[in-house]
């Protein structure tokens, strides 16, 4: 659901924000801490409602600031915007 508090794990390891956020982020703890929850926010579709297949979402870090997709995805995932554009907006795809 939107506004939901969740993890980001690839083969095991959480994603982390470095410090909450304002940083670069990295994928180095096999257990989460409360630098490694973001609250998911949908950008597409009712405010509130459900998250679905393909819907636009950004990911808010514990210290407020946003996952960013630096040049549009072509450099590093950093945790350093404090508002949504663009480069702030993700695509979501459920795997099961």
């Amino acid at each position: 659901m939107d506004g939901d508090q969740i993890y980001l794990t690839i083969n095991g390891f959480y994603l982390e924000a470095n410090m909450g956020g304002g940083f670069g982020c990295n994928l180095s703890n096999t257990n989460p801490c409360s630098t490694e929850v973001f609250t998911i926010e949908k950008r597409s579709g009712t405010p509130g409602s459900r998250i679905l297949q393909s819907d636009r979402v950004s990911f808010r870090t514990s210290g407020n600031y946003y996952l960013v997709a630096t040049y549009a995805g072509g450099a590093d995932l950093q945790a350093t915007s404090t508002t949504v554009n663009y480069w702030e907006i993700f695509s979501l795809s459920v795997q099961q």
